[in-house]
């Protein structure tokens, strides 16, 4: 493999990866675009896996 192959190699992953990251970032916002803070503290349960803040803020 010489430098051409490997810099079209680098290339080609770089541009998956964008593309991958394009597409993830356009879920993301189909899926968070609208979400009150209702629906974002929404637990199922008073007991497990939870993100809250100590401090109350």
């Amino acid at each position: 493999m010489d430098n051409k192959d490997i810099k079209h190699s680098t290339e080609s992953i770089r541009n998956v990866i964008s593309s991958q990251f394009d597409i993830c970032w356009q879920l993301l916002e189909i899926h968070l675009t609208g979400l009150e803070d209702e629906e974002c503290l929404w637990r199922p349960c008073v007991k497990g896996l939870h993100i809250y803040n100590n401090a109350g803020v």
